[in-house]
């Protein structure tokens, strides 16, 4: 079962994960009328499980071997290339059961948990999903065993 939850509980799932951050930076989202403010902590909670794919180790959890968040990213990837939003009605199809770790089956979990809020947030505010694409090719450029910048273009392209 893909464990998908309805679109409010996806967009409380999403404002969880900023209120867990304490990042200073969602308190700027409080002046932001109440459906751009739902737009932003969506954005935050997809930025912010995605940096966890490709972060090292944290102090409250060991990292997801770079294979598991590989396959993530790339399972990522293609749900966002299906997606059309004004629809929402393409599932994150990744099978906690091919996840071998806890950790790797947690941001599976999290990934679908806000995967409705993604889809209402682009379609809602007309994003375009290359954004959202960016943010997955920085995480798997991280994942690199030495991430090298040879130019500004490669520079641009990792910011």
């Amino acid at each position: 079962p893909n464990n998908l939850i309805g679109l409010r509980d996806s967009q409380r799932y999403c404002r969880t994960i900023v209120q867990r951050s304490g990042s200073s930076f969602a308190k700027s989202f409080a002046f932001l009328r109440s459906d751009a403010q739902q737009a932003m902590h969506t954005l935050y909670a997809f930025a912010r499980l995605t940096d966890d794919l490709s972060d090292e180790s944290d102090a409250n959890r060991a990292a997801i071997s770079a294979d598991e968040a590989k396959q993530i990213i790339e399972a990522l990837r293609s749900w966002l290339d299906d997606l059309i939003p004004e629809q929402s009605s393409v599932e994150l199809r990744i099978p906690l059961a091919n996840a071998s770790s806890v950790q790797a089956k947690s941001a599976i979990y999290g990934f679908q948990q806000i995967s409705l809020a993604v889809a209402d947030m682009l379609g809602q505010f007309s994003i375009d999903k290359r954004h959202l694409q960016a943010l997955l090719d920085g995480a798997a450029f991280d994942l690199q065993p030495t991430p090298i910048i040879e130019s500004h273009t490669q520079l641009d392209q990792y910011c």
